[in-house]
């Protein structure tokens, strides 16, 4: 609330109190930021900037002693979501991935400030899993993650109120967290922290999927924790044959409250490691997929749905606990070998230098199951991509389930941000999947034929615009429309790329349809879907998963008896 009441001089009292930076189902609109004044008296906030944001306070502006400001990006949207307006809009933008944010005085000295960010010690349920950034103690320095945690309000914030996590003090820390790194089997496996703060420990870990054992941590010198007294504590875990998927948390209590790591308001429950098998020895990748027996018979019984289960994903030692798996597909999902889905927890995305080019928070592992040659899928994408396509990173992987073979697969590239990340094309471009053949639909219509990936807060005016434009145009108008709205040079690449790899499967859908929106606005495609490629063919020589290829079934087809399917302009005008 601004006020005008009298002002004291003093500034180290203005605090940032608590910050939507990547508010539910990203919608960026509906972020915030909310200032405190802690003191005793009104501050005059003349000249003071929120640096990060790009937003000064215009002369005369005061907060009242207790009282709070909010910052918003959208004064409609922040009026919608919260149920009353803001004190002030700024032009910037809080970053989803974390950045500075800093309370200047008019001398441009910094009176309060917070780097947030989304993986670390740092709460990632506050990272678009609904809940806001809170400070718990607001007397206390916020560039810190041990001082801020999830929302725990009902409604996922507390804007213009006190905190629900407000507290004298901060809870104890947890840090400097190590474990047995590439155990031997049925070596003893140890864990170290640093725990400051606490008067009780516990430490609880799992085999496998076998229920929970409680210990504690100790500082005594005698459970590898180093020298007594020195504040690292230890634990140990008795050592376990290959193979073996092991998971451990901890939890410190003190007269400031309780902290666990990993934290409450994390989206993992544990960390973890597995002792290895030495004697599997290949020169693919090898992906550890770990899954309750009884958790997998599910995901099996219901592979026709999008209905998710847990698992827990292992590469290079490094274990990912609170992952989400899925069957994917179409007509693929009734096959006995099937096409799977990994879904990475918030801030822990999976990252392998010199396997991958950038961390992804999701990927796919594909079957092969009708490529009875096991490379189309890999020859494709790498044609699209050596030929200046965008295109998807896919590459062989032995993929093991509960220290078990499980198959040979690919590992493919999701069609998300970190697919536009990698190719260097715009976060904030529309982008489409598309179910269709960009014949003219209308605007109630293209929701149900092309999902939309980016801009999600928009309709589907442009994608009606350009279907409009190339469906019901004639002669010259439609010539110059095609020529205003399409990029021409990408689009001839994408459909030359497409010739060569000789892909049947594109014409009516099994693409992406991406627009430059903030940038030439034109349109182009990007390839997907690519196991039906060099002569292989839904239909011909008895379905999908036959041996037949289009060489060998090659009739005219019936719209246009000028043209086959193996010929290159297979397909029509859409």
């Amino acid at each position: 609330m601004v006020t005008a009441a009298l002002c004291s001089t003093s500034f180290a009292n203005v605090v940032i109190n608590e910050l939507m930076y990547h508010p539910p189902n990203d919608n960026e609109a509906r972020e915030f930021v909310e200032i405190h004044n802690t003191g005793a008296s009104a501050v005059s906030l003349t000249g003071w900037c929120v640096e990060g944001i790009d937003y000064c306070f215009t002369a005369g502006t005061t907060i009242a002693p207790g009282d709070y400001m909010l910052l918003a990006k959208d004064a409609a949207q922040f009026q919608t979501a919260y149920g009353f307006p803001p004190d002030f809009v700024y032009a910037g933008q809080l970053s989803n991935s974390g950045e500075r944010i800093a309370i200047k005085n008019a001398s441009a000295i910094v009176q309060d400030e917070v780097e947030y960010s989304d993986v670390g010690f740092w709460p990632t349920k506050a990272d678009g899993q609904g809940p806001s950034l809170e400070r718990i103690d607001p007397s206390l320095g916020g560039n810190t993650p041990r001082n801020w945690r999830a929302s725990i309000a009902g409604p996922g914030h507390t804007a213009n109120a006190v905190n629900s996590v407000n507290a004298v003090g901060l809870p104890p820390w947890i840090s400097e967290i190590t474990h047995t790194t590439n155990p031997s089997a049925m070596a003893m496996i140890t864990v170290t922290a640093r725990i400051e703060d606490a008067t009780t420990n516990s430490f609880y870990y799992k085999i496998g999927f076998t229920p929970e054992v409680a210990g504690a941590m100790f500082d005594d010198g005698a459970h590898g924790d180093g020298a007594a007294g020195d504040g690292i504590f230890g634990a140990q875990i008795p050592g376990q044959p290959v193979n073996t998927l092991i998971r451990y948390r901890i939890v410190a209590t003190g007269p400031t409250g309780q902290m666990s790591y990993p934290r409450t308001d994390d989206t993992i429950t544990y960390a973890g490691l597995m002792v290895q098998d030495p004697g599997l020895v290949t020169d693919l990748p090898v992906f550890h997929w770990f899954m309750d027996p009884a958790v997998y018979a599910a995901a099996i019984a219901h592979k026709l749905t999008d209905q998710l289960e847990p698992a827990v994903f292992a590469y290079d030692g490094i274990v990912y606990d609170g992952v989400m798996v899925r069957v994917r597909g179409q007509s693929s999902r009734t096959w006995p070998k099937n096409h799977w889905k990994f879904y990475m927890p918030q801030g822990h995305d999976f990252y392998a230098p010199g396997l991958i080019a950038l961390p992804v928070d999701q990927f796919n592992f594909q079957c092969n199951y009708s490529d009875k040659a096991y490379v189309r899928e890999i020859l494709s994408y790498e044609s699209f991509r050596d030929s200046g396509n965008p295109s998807n990173q896919v590459f062989h992987v032995r993929l093991q389930q509960n220290g078990q073979f499980y198959g040979l697969y690919n590992f493919l590239e999701s069609m998300d941000e970190d697919y536009i990340a990698r190719n260097n094309l715009d976060t904030n471009a529309a982008w489409y999947k598309a179910d269709d053949d960009c014949r003219f639909r209308t605007l109630a219509q293209l929701p149900n034929e092309y999902q939309k990936e980016q801009r999600l807060t928009e309709d589907y005016s442009d994608l009606f615009a350009l279907l409009d434009g190339i469906n019901n145009l004639t002669g010259q108008a439609k010539t110059n429309f095609i020529f205003d709205n399409v990029n021409i040079p990408a689009t001839l690449n994408f459909l030359a790329a497409q010739c060569i790899v000789h892909n049947n499967d594109h014409v009516a859908k099994n693409y992406y349809l991406y627009r430059d929106t903030e940038g030439t606005g034109r349109w182009t495609f990007h390839t997907w879907d690519m196991d039906l490629t060099f002569g292989r063919n839904f239909g011909a020589g008895g379905g999908v998963l036959s041996d037949g290829i289009w060489a060998d079934d090659d009739a005219p087809h019936p719209s246009n008896t000028l043209v086959s399917p193996s010929h290159p302009l297979f397909g029509d005008s859409n």
